[in-house]
């Protein structure tokens, strides 16, 4: 054993160490654990880099996802820079690297993940209003304007025919919007993914805009038939199926003079109680801000306002017990105009939705412009004549 022990060198292995002290295996643990931090940090550095990779992919795949099918061809993640500017339903402005107005200014290198945008007026009547979304071209429905007569007889009386229930068919057809704002290869390649959600936004925008003015002012040309310009209008005394009755606010410019006898707002009652009592339950105002600004400045006998905001967050204020929602395509006071509408909406005005909004990235057609096609189809009309009256500004 002795010998064996003997041909072992001193310098291998632990047997060489019996020179060595503490501080130098202290040192050389010290070595090693440096060496592990910097491989644990190359790691987790390695580790964050796929991590943010796969965040970025999930990102473009929910961004085509978002867009629609048809996008899903493109590389979503060019899709960067420049939000669109609109008007009347289509986007003409073209996007290029020069800092245009009409194609907007290059966002910076550096920004805000959220793109301020101006705040749009939204259609209160689509929030009031019955929605309905339909799978074909047109929607129609049938209304029962007349239902079965009966009559009293005796017990030996002869009993004729009774006259049937009278139908009345309504058809509302969805009708085509469209927005085909375009922007070079070299903007997209250039700007932030999240410009891509920024354009559906934007378009959106735009044909929200366009509907709201069309479910008020359409003239069931190629657009809904508004409230106000799709259908004819005669005084409610001479009121019949298929039109829209009106109450006069009683003076050919405005509304009346305040005396000790007489008020403004005189008129707002009659057109209350020209709605019959089954409509009146459910009824609201409509009108826009500039005619609510008028209505919101009249005062009772002891000089508290008629219209009253509500103290509950969210809810409309009210005139005269009833809700008021205002719409910035209402017409405003003037001679002629029909500035305020009252009735049970849901079931006086429908609205048919074909679909959503259909998005389309063409990268082709047009190099090296890139286009964005969207298309939206939209409906509507009154569906229960009966159920809206209209306040109109003349002497009667």
């Amino acid at each position: 054993m002795s010998r064996i022990i003997k041909t072992i060198p001193r310098s291998a292995g632990v047997y060489a160490s019996a020179g060595i002290t503490v501080a130098d295996i202290l040192a050389k643990i010290g070595e090693i654990k440096g060496g592990f931090d910097s491989f644990k940090a190359r790691n987790e550095a390695r580790l964050n880099a796929i991590d943010a990779d796969l965040r970025e992919q999930n990102s473009r795949r929910e961004t085509a996802k978002a867009l629609g099918a048809g996008a899903a061809r493109v590389d979503i993640s060019a899709v960067r820079k420049e939000f669109l500017s609109v008007a009347a339903g289509r986007v003409q402005a073209a996007l290029t690297t020069s800092n245009n107005p009409e194609g907007g200014y290059l966002v910076p290198n550096e920004i805000d993940r959220s793109i301020g945008r101006l705040i749009e007026d939204e259609s209160a009547l689509r929030r009031i209003a019955t929605v309905r979304p339909i799978e074909t071209d047109e929607y129609s429905r049938l209304f029962n304007l007349k239902g079965t007569e009966a009559a009293w007889v005796t017990e030996t009386e002869s009993r004729p025919d009774t006259a049937n229930s009278k139908y009345a068919k309504l058809t509302y057809k969805a009708h085509e919007m469209y927005a085909q704002p375009a922007a070079t290869q070299q903007v997209l390649d250039d700007s932030d993914p999240m410009i891509a959600s920024e354009i559906e936004i934007d378009i959106a925008s735009a044909f929200a805009d366009l509907e709201s003015a069309a479910l008020i002012n359409g003239s069931g040309t190629k657009t809904p038939h508004g409230l106000i310009g799709g259908y004819n209008v005669v005084a409610n005394s001479s009121w019949v199926w298929g039109k829209l009755g009106y109450v006069a606010t009683g003076d050919a410019s405005g509304f009346v003079t305040t005396t000790a006898s007489v008020s403004p707002a005189d008129c707002l009652i009659n057109l209350i109680h020209s709605l019959k009592a089954g409509y009146r339950r459910n009824a609201a105002f409509l009108m826009n801000d500039s005619t609510a600004a008028i209505v919101r400045k009249w005062k009772d006998n002891e000089g508290r306002h008629l219209l009253v905001d509500s103290l509950a967050l969210g809810e409309a204020p009210t005139l005269l017990g009833y809700s008021v929602y205002t719409d910035p395509n209402m017409p405003d006071v003037a001679a002629g105009e029909t500035p305020i509408a009252f009735g049970d909406f849901q079931r006086g005005y429908l609205i048919v939705d074909r679909k959503g909004l259909r998005l389309l990235i063409d990268p082709y057609t047009s190099k090296p412009w890139v286009k964005f096609y969207a298309t939206r189809r939209v409906g509507g009309g009154v569906q229960d004549f009966a159920a809206i009256k209209l306040l109109k500004i003349a002497s009667s």
